[in-house]
């Protein structure tokens, strides 16, 4: 019985030294594969831009340029016809009376 439980031990400390060796192996690898991984990040987030993404974004930039000032153009206009609309119905309004009375006659009176 003495011999089995001896036998029993030394195979227990011989399966725990086998699982320490496997548990140092294993943490050497994952922190080589992080260290790896860091790498490959640090160059994934660090490369250049590709020539066709810059050109592409520089067009959209002079598109938007275009576009604003489509816009400017647009509100500048919209202010010059509504200051000549108010000057027009000021002469209209000099010319053919003050206060003109749109909508008094009643065409259903007989």
């Amino acid at each position: 019985m003495d011999k089995l439980i001896q036998e029993q031990i030394a195979e227990i400390t011989a399966l725990q030294g086998d699982f320490g060796n496997a548990s140092s192996l294993m943490d050497q690898k994952y922190r080589d594969l992080n260290q790896k991984f860091m790498e490959l990040q640090s160059m994934y987030e660090g490369r250049p831009a590709r020539p066709e993404d810059t050109e592409l974004i520089q067009k959209l930039q002079d598109e938007v340029l275009a576009k604003e000032a489509d816009l400017k153009k647009a509100a500048e206009d919209m202010k010059f016809y509504k200051l000549e609309l108010i000057n027009r119905e000021s002469t209209f309004n000099n010319m053919f009376g003050n206060n003109p009375s749109v909508g008094l006659i009643n065409p259903m009176q007989a």
